[in-house]
């Protein structure tokens, strides 16, 4: 049994649930043309920061409504239950990391009554104006991205604890690299072997538990 401190940080949005949240409330419920506005971000027009902002500006539904359409369109990806289960059980800390929004990845944890597992995403708050933001792990570095997640490994990785990552995205690969492990699929498992970055595939969570279990934690 290795004897150091092990925390896990995982991605939200397909990752822990297959789905694009973010974009599959804004293509229900948002007024404006968001595959257009992705192609602005694509083309490195608006920062993501912007283009999330922008395609939820346009957004009347109530957080309820929002919430309850994320509990009934979002799926969690296999074995998630598990490895929360699995990491309280060996002491081993689980985040979610996420760039996306606090209000549909809470809904996500209560529907599955994990709302004891930190999440670290972009602070919303419903007004009779729309939604208002706030990043608080957002970094002058990364002010293109709102959040931070590598603010958040830092805090980590400064309290002793070696890291694992979790994650599908490019936008996953900063903080993945810095980790001590990387499991990875999607593109962010493509960008590690393009960089020759060692990693552990994976298609459900429980890969990451069986992994865990070779590795000896």
């Amino acid at each position: 049994m290795i004897n150091d401190r092990l925390t896990i940080l995982s991605d939200f949005d397909n990752t822990v649930v297959h789905e694009n949240v973010a974009q599959l409330l804004a293509e229900q419920f948002s007024s404006f043309d968001v595959e257009k506005c992705r192609q602005r971000y694509r083309e490195k027009e608006i920062t993501f920061k912007d283009y999330q902002e922008i395609i939820f500006s346009g957004v009347s539904a109530s957080q309820d409504t929002l919430k309850e359409y994320t509990q009934t369109h979002a799926n969690i990806r296999d074995g998630f239950i598990e490895l929360v289960n699995y990491c309280q059980g060996k002491n081993i800390l689980f985040n979610i990391v996420t760039l996306g929004l606090d209000f549909y990845v809470n809904a996500i944890l209560e529907q599955y009554e994990l709302k004891n597992v930190p999440a670290f995403a972009v602070a919303t708050k419903f007004t009779s104006n729309g939604i208002e933001y706030s990043y608080p792990t957002g970094s002058p570095e990364c002010a293109a991205w709102g959040n931070c997640k590598c603010v958040i490994l830092a805090r980590c990785r400064n309290s002793g604890s070696k890291i694992a990552y979790i994650g599908d995205g490019v936008s996953d690969a900063c903080p993945a690299f810095k980790a001590d492990y990387i499991f990875a699929l999607g593109a962010l498992a493509k960008e590690c072997e393009k960089r020759n970055k060692p990693y552990y595939p994976i298609v459900t969570f429980f890969d990451v538990m069986g992994h865990l279990d070779e590795m000896g934690w």
